[in-house]
């Protein structure tokens, strides 16, 4: 909840800087970070994992978790490559907030390493006061120095600085901390294990942000600056709906991961839902009410684009919730991988056939993502029934 709060003052900082038309371009690169902050979930709940079964160190936990964010790094490097190309795409005259979205992007990754140790250990109120921390850093510079200047390079530039020095607190808060209350024998693993979760997990959260995300780098590159804004507008708002629950995700993971219930399970996937459909009926309701009113007159929305993203954000915050319920079960990764595949690469083209129409556009996520949840079931299904035939097989045999 503090971060939707915090991420929505901010934009809205920026779309009254800015107006419509800077802010399009602003929340595509801003998409970025917000991909980042789903990868580093990824590694964010291994190291969580390798915590809560663990004795060890912060400083050998932190450790571990860095190095299982290097492949990420490298890829941050080669953003950094194709910062001129992007910058074209999205019509911008200079590469400069290109290379601070990437910056940020790096910069959330890292951070997870930091993040994944909180979580293992149920620190929750120390993660809520370093978003809050985060949240008001972010906003008190968006004050001193948004106003009268380039909108798009500024809330870039400070979105890194809040973010980087809140990590660099973090981790001072955990380094110093000394070796964590134990609950049992040090098991730490290979740090190539940690890395492959971590991967795995992060490639299934990426895939998942990336087909919430390519819409509005569509609408930025195809519609009119103006309708970009009014679509980035939207999908912030909506977007909130995903942020809320991912604290629920996150307070669930740690049980799940130690006692493997499957009412715990349950649970979780219940409130989910619950709270996703509300949220989703308030923003088909009110979403264009809100808009206005928090962005202002030059922001527009219609209904059918307000309920074709709260649809599309319900089912991303539904989707994100069993794939961590299923990492924290380590359980069918190779389906999960088929779905999420699908899921964005049906994005892609969907996304890329109908970027002239907002409702359309809005709408195609929730498409590719229910398509994707298919596929899982499917192969899950599957998986099941080849891991039963031999002992089927082998019963019958027996019997006969």
């Amino acid at each position: 909840m503090v971060t939707a709060v915090g991420n929505l003052g901010f934009n809205l900082l920026v779309a009254r800087a800015g107006g419509a038309e800077a802010y399009g371009a602003v929340a595509a690169l801003l998409g970025l970070s917000a991909l980042g902050g789903f990868i580093a979930t990824g590694n964010q709940y291994a190291v969580a994992r390798m915590t809560a079964t663990s004795d060890a160190s912060p400083a050998a936990l932190v450790g571990r978790g860095l190095r299982a964010v290097s492949p990420w790094l490298l890829v941050a490097a080669a953003l950094l490559a194709v910062t001129g190309p992007a910058a074209a795409y999205l019509h911008l005259d200079t590469a400069l907030p290109v290379a601070f979205g990437v910056g940020l992007f790096a910069a959330i990754i890292t951070g997870s390493a930091i993040s994944g140790v909180l979580v293992g250990r149920r620190r929750f109120r120390v993660i809520a006061g370093l978003s809050i921390t985060t949240m008001v850093v972010r906003i008190s510079l968006g004050l001193l120095f948004l106003p009268g200047r380039d909108a798009v390079t500024y809330a870039l530039g400070l979105s890194l600085a809040a973010t980087v020095s809140t990590s660099l607190l973090a981790a001072g808060m955990v380094l110093r901390g000394g070796r964590i209350a134990a609950e049992g024998p040090a098991r730490l693993g290979r740090a190539a294990t940690l890395a492959a979760e971590g991967l795995i997990g992060s490639l299934l959260a990426g895939a998942l942000w990336a087909t919430w995300s390519l819409p509005v780098a569509y609408a930025r590159h195809a519609l009119p600056a103006e309708a970009a804004g009014d679509f980035a507008a939207t999908q912030l708002i909506a977007g909130g709906l995903i942020i809320v629950l991912a604290p629920l995700t996150m307070a669930f993971f740690p049980t799940i991961a130690r006692y493997r219930d499957r009412r715990t399970i349950s649970a979780g996937l219940g409130a989910t839902l619950a709270i996703g459909l509300a949220g989703a009926a308030a923003l088909a309701l009110l979403g264009p009410w809100m808009i206005e009113r928090l962005y202002g007159p030059g922001f527009v929305t219609q209904p059918t684009l307000a309920l074709a993203m709260g649809i599309s954000a319900l089912a991303v915050a539904t989707a994100s919730y069993c794939v961590w319920a299923a990492r924290a079960l380590l359980s069918h990764p190779r389906a999960l991988a088929s779905g999420a595949l699908v899921a964005v690469g049906l994005e892609a083209t969907i996304g890329l056939a109908v970027q002239e129409s907002p409702a359309l556009l809005a709408a195609s996520p929730g498409v590719a993502i229910i398509v994707g949840v298919v596929v899982v079931a499917i192969a899950m299904t599957m998986a099941n029934r080849r891991g039963r035939a031999p002992a089927e097989a082998g019963a019958r045999e027996d019997w006969v």
